[in-house]
């Protein structure tokens, strides 16, 4: 079982399939207040957390369907992933969370650069959310920068 079988629709509906539509927007509200576009990956690792027993007890046969059976039904609950999901986010290595913004940015730029030729030069940023983003992602590029040089290995 690969997380391209449970996870895909997660990431394209921002877990909008698996909630409901009060807890799909109370969801996105708290994700975009946020500001941080990485932090969907530590709430997916919340969910599989959160499941644990679950999975560990499930049979192989049925494993499948159990990962992709998972949801969110209660605001209690989406309060749990959330909590585990920051906890997981304060936990990971700074280096890490660098790289992962890095290839969020990657991919954003080869999406944009290949509809470039459909779109109208982009303005700048409109609010001072965009702008914290885009200095969230300069300082990340910096830090790689400065790892990649220096040539340390952080684990």
């Amino acid at each position: 079982v690969t997380p391209d079988m449970f996870c895909t629709p997660w990431f394209l509906t921002l877990f909008a399939s698996k909630a409901t539509l009060k807890l799909t927007l109370q969801l996105w509200d708290r994700y975009i207040d946020r500001g941080e576009p990485d932090f969907f990956m530590f709430f997916a690792v919340a969910v599989l957390v959160n499941a644990e027993k679950a999975l560990l007890h499930a049979d192989g046969s049925v494993l499948p369907q159990t990962l992709t059976s998972f949801s969110l039904s209660a605001r209690e609950e989406l309060e749990n992933l959330w909590s585990i999901a920051e906890s997981l986010r304060e936990q990971t290595p700074a280096t890490f969370g660098a790289r992962l913004q890095q290839s969020i940015a990657m991919a954003r730029s080869a999406g944009s650069a290949e509809t470039a030729h459909d779109k109208e030069p982009r303005e700048a940023p409109a609010s001072p959310r965009d702008g914290r983003l885009l200095a969230t992602d300069a300082a990340a590029c910096r830090l790689l920068d400065r790892l990649e040089m220096e040539r340390f290995l952080f684990v």
